[in-house]
């Protein structure tokens, strides 16, 4: 099965984010998904880790900039600026990390 597709049958991917990125952790993430009484309906399994973030990066490449607002708060919280080299740097690192190869270049031509 191809990476990332498991998540799309029962993950919301901008709500596994915007917890990610409020609460701060993935493992709070999935113990709040958890609680919700989000699991698979075919393993019945809690999400995993990975799962979870698989389905809030791909929210977040296609959705940049509200994502990038959560992370810049994120970063402010922290007395840090994100800086727009910061962000293409990790905008990229996701890309090449969940997209395939043709859907790589698709999205590197977009920009």
């Amino acid at each position: 099965m191809t990476v990332g597709i498991r998540y799309q049958a029962f993950l919301d991917p901008k709500r596994c984010f915007e917890l990610w990125f409020s609460c701060g952790s993935l493992y709070k993430t999935q113990k709040i998904l958890i609680d919700e009484g989000v699991f698979n309906p075919k393993t019945e399994r809690a999400p995993t880790i990975m799962g979870i973030w698989n389905a809030a990066w791909r929210w977040g490449l296609e959705n940049q900039p509200e994502a990038r607002e959560m992370v810049e708060d994120v970063y402010m919280a922290s007395g840090e600026l994100l800086t727009d080299a910061e962000w293409a740097k990790m905008i990229n690192d996701k890309a090449i990390y969940l997209y395939s190869k043709k859907k790589y270049t698709q999205f590197i031509d977009e920009k």
